[in-house]
């Protein structure tokens, strides 16, 4: 009986190759899934990119981008918009609208600007607005970079907060990489991997040197395995 065990065991153990080899994108999304960690909840599909011979505590060479995505595989992304005329228009389109008043309240309180950095990915607010937050707020959302983008008041928002609703943040961090969300681990593998495509496609047009200043990339689930990608198949 305890035989039977522990080569059940050894059956459920996966090879320890499967995480030293590197595959292309269709294989890695297939192999991420399989090694989940058993979880039962949907799972956000991440990728992590180490980068050589750039420094990115360096100004010129940190990375931020939002990239617009056909499909957001399953990724929640929560708008905010700030601002008089902007709170009206874009009342059932944002997730969260700050009119003048709820503004002013906001900026005076510390611990309310804390929070409030961390509920949002993206932010837009009026022009008129931009100084006021940029002093009220930019110590905390600058390092996040979560910065508001301008929009006039006179432009109707719906379009620009759909796109956001399909778009991620590409930033560098001080560890020399770079990571980011290609979806959630019940979206259909095709787009999961057109994500990680368009995503790519951009950074290697940012590194100098192409995929020769990618060290490695590793693609997992949540709580998942590590996989290793080839970063000359994309």
């Amino acid at each position: 009986m305890k035989k039977e065990i522990q080569n059940k065991k050894k059956k459920e153990m996966p090879d320890k190759a499967i995480f030293i080899k590197k595959y292309k994108p269709e294989e890695a999304v297939k192999l991420a899934k399989e090694h989940n960690g058993g979880k039962k909840f949907n799972q956000t599909i991440d990728v992590c990119i180490a980068v050589k011979q750039m420094d990115f505590k360096k100004q010129e060479n940190k990375i931020k981008e939002t990239i617009h995505l056909d499909n957001n595989a399953g990724l929640k992304k929560i708008v905010f918009v700030i601002g008089k005329n902007l709170s009206i228009s874009a009342k059932n389109t944002a997730d969260e609208v700050f009119n003048e008043k709820q503004y002013s309240d906001l900026e005076k309180d510390k611990k309310k600007i804390k929070k409030f950095s961390k509920s949002y990915d993206y932010l837009i607010a009026e022009p008129e607005y931009m100084l006021r937050i940029a002093k009220s707020m930019g110590r905390t959302l600058g390092p996040l970079g979560k910065m508001p983008m301008p929009l006039v008041p006179t432009v109707d928002p719906k379009p620009v907060i759909e796109k956001l609703k399909n778009s991620v943040i590409i930033l560098s961090n001080q560890n020399n990489a770079i990571q980011f969300a290609i979806g959630k681990e019940k979206a259909d593998d095709k787009i999961l991997i057109d994500n990680y495509r368009t995503i790519m496609n951009v950074l290697k047009n940012k590194f100098p040197h192409g995929t020769q200043n990618i060290k490695n990339i590793y693609l997992k689930t949540t709580m998942g395995k590590k996989i290793q990608l080839d970063a000359k198949f994309n």
